[in-house]
């Protein structure tokens, strides 16, 4: 049964307890905002920085706030929440407690990876890419929930003036990440990238514009810049000291056409959310990784792409594990990369492939709304979901 429509003097109140990774808060954000609109709620932020008892793993940490600093746990007290979004690992425990301080009343929201039993939350709201056993409270989305909103991209086109008066022409752009074991950039691949984006920008007059992680090694950033310095077309090389927070949803609003390297999930679901056409670049695992990858392949809950148990060849021992939580010590990016090239959301940055893949974060928050038995509120119409109405420069 649905609980009753909050009393309007009493929104429903919404935390995200946020953590360092930019991609992860993102995630949490964006659903969390997506739930508030669904019900006239509020959205808390809640910065979280944890101790090293964070490390505990989940299944003996069960609840409670002993990993978090001092400063951190001060930001936790009534009057409680009405949902609770985290992500990750570490703010299993802490939601888990903010539920019990609440009486049972918070409902427990995790996003990604939880490293627990999935039962032991309200709703968990993953990828193809992490372990997570399927199962009634289990939402396997196709891409990550991202912030890549029409409004985002166009501020992020306005902060992106000055590059466009230097470099009026089409973007290729190409978003490069950094090694995330056991993937690590491919040097090989990213020379092909680079000379495809510099062939186009010499056809159409454009530009190529590269733009690193604070994941991205020094050696390979030099690598770079010895491959635009002789590509033969205009090209702007940037690092995360020359971004702002506004700059890279501005790099996609203006790009053309986008190349990613595909060591990072969270860049590859904006770069496809953002509506323009999308090249992969491979990244490679080490021959550790791709043995150990093979190996554990099928056990991975999440590899059919909709969450389910394989139904065929999955032995009883494997379901038991799988239900327990014991089989999520390692993720997966090349499944989720698969699924990708599967389904034709992507091409390669020779030939970049248009997909118009709607934003998860509404889906998401529909489903969240509908799993929790919650009321929505009828509310002005929420902001477009779909793909930017920036155009690309020309």
């Amino acid at each position: 049964m649905a609980s009753p429509r909050p009393d309007p003097r009493h929104p429903v109140r919404v935390w995200t307890l946020l953590g360092h990774r930019a991609g992860d808060n993102n995630q949490v954000i964006a659903l969390a905002e997506a739930l508030a609109r669904r019900l006239g709620g509020t959205v808390e932020e809640k910065r979280l920085c944890y101790n090293p008892l964070s490390n505990i793993p989940n299944r003996l940490a069960d609840e409670g706030v002993f990993a978090l600093k001092p400063a951190s746990r001060a930001l936790l007290a009534a009057p409680w929440p009405d949902i609770v979004v985290g992500v990750g690992q570490r703010s299993v425990p802490v939601a888990r407690w903010v539920k019990r301080q609440s009486g049972g009343r918070t409902r427990t929201v995790q996003v990604g990876w939880p490293r627990c039993r999935p039962g032991l939350l309200d709703a968990v709201v993953t990828t193809p890419n992490y372990p997570v056993p399927g199962g009634d409270n289990v939402l396997r989305l196709s891409a990550c929930m991202g912030r890549i909103t029409p409004q985002r991209l166009a501020e992020g086109a306005e902060a992106c003036g000055a590059w466009r008066q230097r470099f009026p022409g089409p973007w290729s752009v190409l978003l490069v990440g950094g090694n995330s074991w056991p993937w690590r950039l491919d040097k090989a691949a990213l020379a092909t990238a680079v000379a495809d984006l510099g062939a186009r920008a010499r056809a159409n007059g454009g530009a190529v514009i590269v733009t690193t992680s604070r994941r991205t090694p020094k050696p390979m950033r030099d690598h770079l810049a010895a491959l635009l310095a002789s590509c033969g077309a205009p090209s702007l090389l940037l690092g995360p000291e020359d971004c702002s927070p506004a700059h890279y949803p501005g790099l996609l609003a203006l790009a053309a056409d986008i190349a990613v390297t595909s060591d990072s999930v969270a860049m590859v679901s904006d770069a496809l959310e953002s509506g323009k056409p999308v090249g992969l670049v491979p990244a490679r695992a080490s021959a550790l990784g791709r043995m150990l990858l093979s190996a554990l392949r099928p056990f991975h809950p999440g590899q059919d792409g909709d969450g389910h148990l394989p139904a065929a060849g999955w032995p009883l021992w494997r379901s038991r594990m799988a239900a327990a939580g014991l089989t999520d010590w390692w993720r997966d990016i090349g499944l989720f990369v698969e699924l990708v090239q599967a389904r034709g959301l992507a091409g390669t940055p020779a030939a970049p492939r248009r997909c118009y893949l709607p934003h998860p974060a509404p889906h998401a928050a529909d489903w969240v709304v509908a799993r929790l038995g919650l009321c929505e509120v009828p509310a002005a119409p929420a902001p477009a979901d779909g793909p930017t109405l920036v155009p690309a420069l020309t």
